[in-house]
């Protein structure tokens, strides 16, 4: 059976949890970013997520990064990141008005931080961590559950992940994910997923969506999708690095509502449900004379047909019954019954 005891435990029967990922949209402040816990509880979403950046531990100074912001990543950091006493009041308040509040610590040094403050027990880890073995020693010896994103990976690395979590006997989940800004359709690849199901048969494997909508998010829950990661912003004109991969929250809810319409349309039929029984009756066809007919003719597929027209011989047994003689005389219309043949 999959398990995860993060965020309040995930199984096989379990809805899928869905993260409103705030990333830096809130832009440094405060006041979006509560109001982004607001419409993320609003919309229905089951998390909130945060970053925390400590941008000297995290990176060099004059990194290039891809091209889909201007700014140079280490200026905007500096500018726009949340400082760990936002973090605090952002947990307290989502504490407040029950939703979960999550966070990716991008190095060791903020996860310390966040841990130091007690403001996390499950932590998220961005594709870029997904081989940093000291963040990730660091949090499993602090018995922190981990929801690792698997972008710009091979399943080789991501073998080498999971065989060092399990070295720790760590309690953590995997996101299939695309680090592209936003993703080339072509390279989304959702069948990852069910590989990463089969390949780790015991674990909970879910999707962080970096496009700008929310179809990929619903197509990953039919494939057993048990998380989804999604990137909202409060106003999709405001210029930062995840712009271009976010949705609103009038999209995030229709997202919400959509997961929770697939999840409670999951499972495998095993019988005949009770509503269905009633239209059994008169919606299977049935065996009917379609030519008056006297006694000795034989049935034909001329003269025999299907309707539906109530109880009677199931149209499965049509050509059981071509050849058969008539032993009297049948109007058109007739509904075939056993002893009007031989």
């Amino acid at each position: 059976m999959r398990s995860f005891n993060g965020l309040g435990g995930i199984d096989n029967n379990s809805k899928p949890k869905v993260i409103a990922e705030a990333c830096e949209n809130h832009l440094g402040d405060l006041n979006v970013a509560i109001k982004m816990i607001e419409k993320s509880k609003k919309c229905g979403a089951d998390i909130i997520k945060f970053q925390h950046h400590l941008r000297d531990f995290e990176m060099v100074k004059g990194l290039k990064m891809s091209n889909n912001f201007d700014e140079d990543l280490y200026d905007f950091l500096g500018r726009c990141s949340l400082k760990i006493q936002d973090h605090i009041v952002l947990k307290q308040y989502c504490d407040e008005i029950g939703i979960e509040y999550l966070c990716t610590p991008f190095c060791k040094e903020a996860a310390e931080e966040l841990v130091k403050f007690n403001l996390i027990n499950t932590a998220k880890i961005g594709s870029g961590e997904l081989l940093d073995f000291r963040l990730l020693d660091y949090l499993v010896s602090e018995k922190i559950s981990l929801i690792l994103s698997t972008g710009m990976s091979t399943i080789e690395e991501i073998e080498k992940s999971v065989s060092f979590l399990n070295s720790k006997k760590a309690d953590y989940a995997l996101l299939h994910c695309v680090s592209e800004y936003p993703p080339d359709p072509n390279d989304i690849c959702l069948d990852t997923i069910s590989l990463l199901r089969e390949k780790f048969p015991n674990k909970i494997i879910g999707f962080s969506c970096h496009t700008p909508s929310i179809y990929t998010s619903l197509a990953a829950v039919t494939l057993g999708a048990s998380i989804i990661e999604k990137h909202v912003t409060l106003d999709k004109t405001i210029s930062c690095p995840d712009q271009s991969v976010s949705i609103d929250f009038k999209e995030m809810k229709d997202l919400v509502n959509g997961i929770q319409q697939i999840y409670k349309g999951r499972g495998i039929r095993e019988k005949v449900f009770e509503i269905e029984k009633d239209i059994k009756t008169w919606a299977r066809r049935i065996l009917v004379i379609n030519k008056d007919l006297k006694s000795g003719q034989k049935l034909s597929v001329n003269n025999l047909t299907t309707l539906r027209a109530g109880k009677g011989i199931s149209s499965e047994y049509f050509f059981d019954y071509i050849g058969k003689k008539i032993v009297k005389n049948l109007p058109a219309g007739t509904k075939l019954n056993d002893d009007m043949v031989l």
